[in-house]
């Protein structure tokens, strides 16, 4: 149960981050292109959906906890200890993306409270990775303290968000095609990156080879996406579909098969 947790805790907040940042991308592009209004309450919906998977995460983190009215004891060491870090960053960027989404959603507050908001749960939200690959960089386990598990928490960020997002574009009924079109492009390109990243880091096994396997497919899928140029979302929704399996395949290596297997 305990390694379950911390698996979905992990791949749910990374999602939630990568997805913030691409729908605050594309939130900005949207407005600096004076795009469809629709691609505009795409990212006011998106926001709702990022702070759901957070609420989650958050609740798979107290199951973790053991107790879970223990957890707001947890912040008691910010000083010296990165789990108190990483749920301070934790609730605080659930609750600036609530506050975002409403104010989005209300037409409250200036756009430079709406920037401020925004540029605010991003920085929350980065920390927030930064500092869940920090609490294993542990020395006591040699295999976790390295750079490969930061690197791999925010590949595994700039995968599940992108494409989550991505698939929200595709299967999105108000979106015109023309209007998902550049943004499909952009993340497919974002996503090839990080699978090829994911590849590149490798390992040994059974396990591994079933992931890389994944891994290439949601490759390929990418190109396919780039080569359609942004005309099929359906190429970069099953290329999440590869993502989260891959990704899952990787947590559970880490958390379940062995200390510092790579992600």
């Amino acid at each position: 149960m305990k390694e379950r947790s911390l698996l979905a805790f992990t791949l749910l907040a990374q999602l939630a981050v990568g997805a913030f940042v691409t729908v605050g991308a594309l939130g900005l592009w949207a407005g600096i292109t004076e795009g469809e209004p629709t691609v505009l309450l795409f990212v006011d919906g998106a926001l709702l959906w990022v702070a759901l998977a957070m609420a989650l995460a958050m609740l798979a983190s107290a199951f973790h906890l053991g107790a879970p009215a223990s957890a707001l004891r947890a912040v008691r060491n910010l000083r010296t200890s990165w789990l108190s870090r990483e749920v301070l960053l934790m609730v605080s960027f659930t609750v600036l993306v609530g506050l975002l989404s409403i104010l989005r959603r209300s037409g409250a507050g200036s756009s430079a409270l709406l920037a401020g908001v925004a540029a605010a749960a991003g920085t929350c939200g980065l920390g927030l990775v930064y500092a869940m690959a920090r609490v294993y960089r542990i020395r006591t386990v040699p295999r976790w303290d390295t750079v490969r598990t930061t690197a791999s928490f925010f590949v595994t960020m700039l995968l599940l968000g992108p494409l989550a997002v991505a698939a929200g574009l595709a299967l999105g009924p108000d979106l015109t095609q023309a209007a998902a079109r550049a943004p499909l492009l952009a993340i497919a390109l974002v996503a090839a990156g990080g699978f090829s990243a994911e590849i590149a880091l490798g390992g040994r096994g059974v396990l591994h080879t079933v992931r890389g396997a994944i891994l290439f497919a949601g490759l390929v899928l990418c190109a396919l996406s780039l080569l359609a140029a942004g005309r099929s979302g359906a190429f970069l929704a099953a290329a999440f579909a590869a993502a989260l399996a891959a990704q899952g395949i990787g947590r559970y290596q880490f958390y379940v098969v062995g200390p510092g297997r790579p992600l």
